[in-house]
């Protein structure tokens, strides 16, 4: 015997998809050295990779559980054939989900998507699976409790990537208004006005300006690494999409006190200048920029 080919209905280029609660009969045929076939299906040892996805009965039968891939396997006097049993979700893409690897388009939706962390959050923007630093279109590591993150997910990223501390992702936003500025990434106008607020910082504080919530260099309108601490101000123009401030800024509170020129970042704070200070803030936390 030389191979051991499984077949189904539906597959093509060992890859068989369907729907959730669907059943799929898979056959298994050794080639034998004498250029002959024969039909191993009952003899065969079945097995599935992600149960949770599909399971395999000791007759080839397939029953489809839940979205995702699984590859099924029959081996057969040592030798080993199969396919990938690759199922949608029968709803369309998920807008709200948790931790692990998902594609954009086929696991979870494009959008907007908040969460409420903890610290040690980290998630990753895709554009391949290679586990490469190329792939990462952005990144960020949350080292301490945020009240909310927000991510722009593009309906050109490959794939979405998120760790358990980031808790659960949605379309929902984590709060609504609030008159002082918390640890976190926030909407400018349902969640924080326009306008200059003042706070304490301790060294390290890191704030920016955002344009989108894309989480890369280009969304960032400006920004500050305050390595000394101390007061502190920022203005947040009609204009801003949202505001993101570290644990170490503290709380921003409004003020009417204008802040002195030098302290004012606006929308021609040179981008490499922006890029600088983001490096000193990831430094800061040891995760490297894509």
């Amino acid at each position: 015997m030389t191979s051991v080919i499984v077949n189904g209905p539906g597959c093509a280029a060992a890859v068989c998809t369907g729907t959730v609660g669907a059943t799929l009969q898979l056959t298994a045929t050794a080639q034998l050295s004498n250029s002959t076939a024969q039909s191993v299906t009952s003899q065969a040892q079945w097995a599935s990779s992600s149960p949770n996805v599909a399971t395999v009965n000791n007759a080839g039968l397939v029953n489809f559980r839940a979205a995702g891939d699984s590859d099924i396997t029959a081996t057969y006097q040592g030798q080993q054939g199969g396919v990938t049993i690759r199922l949608a979700n029968p709803a369309g893409p998920r807008t709200s989900f948790g931790t692990g690897q998902h594609l954009v388009g086929r696991d979870i939706a494009a959008g907007r998507y908040f969460t409420n962390p903890v610290s040690g959050c980290y998630w990753e923007r895709l554009r391949g699976l290679g586990g490469t630093l190329a792939d990462i279109i952005a990144n960020d590591f949350v080292s301490f409790d945020a009240g909310q993150l927000i991510v722009d997910i593009a309906a050109a990223d490959l794939a979405f990537s998120t760790d358990d501390e980031c808790r659960t992702w949605s379309t929902n936003p984590s709060r609504g208004f609030q008159t002082t500025i918390t640890p976190g990434t926030w909407l400018r106008g349902s969640q924080v006005a326009p306008g200059t607020y003042r706070a304490t910082a301790s060294p390290g504080c890191y704030w920016e300006r955002l344009r989108d919530f894309s989480g890369t260099l280009n969304g960032i309108i400006s920004n500050d690494f305050v390595s000394g601490g101390g007061q502190v101000f920022v203005t947040i123009g009609p204009g801003d999409a949202g505001f993101n401030t570290d644990d170490e800024c503290g709380t921003w509170t409004p003020t009417q006190t204008l802040a002195p020129a030098t302290t004012e970042r606006d929308s021609e704070q040179p981008l490499s200048e922006v890029e600088a200070n983001r490096r000193r803030n990831r430094a800061q936390s040891g995760v490297p920029l894509p």
